[in-house]
């Protein structure tokens, strides 16, 4: 059976086991129109694309999976493309076996201000945006950095806490200033079970 058919069949998600018996078997161009959960041989970052279905309606919604320090992101540039996070099925895509996998989406948008270069936005595998994360900041950086949207190695990052500012270092690292630690239990978000 020629796998470009059969995949088109199902357009929307494959998980892993799917991907390891067919990715043999698929042309270089088959990709862009995957969305895999490959977390066993995914590498810093992997450049993928899913094709959303609404309606009669498919668009094709560009990503990068990458992670650092062990949590796994879905970064989205929302500069370059159309995209509504508020109504996409985050829980879905974050699902490990039947969707993208991810703990959290990272948007990329533009500033809301000329005082900072870029807006961060953080998702939840729930949904729910967030205020801060620092591994996914210092993937956001490496991020916007790769993609050419800044050739500057300081980086000043609108999120919903405040700004941060992430550095690009020579040798590849990025550090963040995540600003001052809160102890205060008034100022740490906390819902009980």
């Amino acid at each position: 059976r020629n796998t470009t058919e059969e995949l088109q069949r199902h357009p929307i998600f494959y998980n892993h086991n799917h991907w390891n018996r067919a990715k043999g078997r698929l042309k270089k161009d088959d990709a862009p129109n995957l969305c895999l959960s490959i977390h066993a041989w995914l590498p810093i970052s992997k450049n993928i694309s899913i094709r959303l279905q609404t309606g009669k309606l498919m668009k094709t919604l560009k990503f990068t999976k990458m992670h650092g320090l062990g949590n796994d992101f879905m970064v989205v540039n929302g500069i370059g493309q159309d995209f509504d996070p508020l109504t996409a099925p985050l829980a879905e895509w974050s699902d490990r076996f039947r969707g993208v996998g991810f703990d959290q989406l990272l948007l990329v948008e533009k500033p809301s201000s000329d005082a900072v270069d870029f807006r961060y936005r953080i998702f939840n595998a729930d949904g729910r945006e967030v205020e801060q994360c620092g591994n996914g900041a210092r993937c956001f950086a490496r991020f916007v950095a790769d993609k050419g949207l800044t050739d500057k190695k300081e980086i000043l990052v609108e999120t919903a806490k405040g700004v941060i500012i992430p550095k690009l270092l020579d040798n590849g690292l990025v550090t963040v200033n995540m600003g001052k630690p809160r102890f205060t239990s008034s100022e740490i978000p906390f819902v009980p079970v």
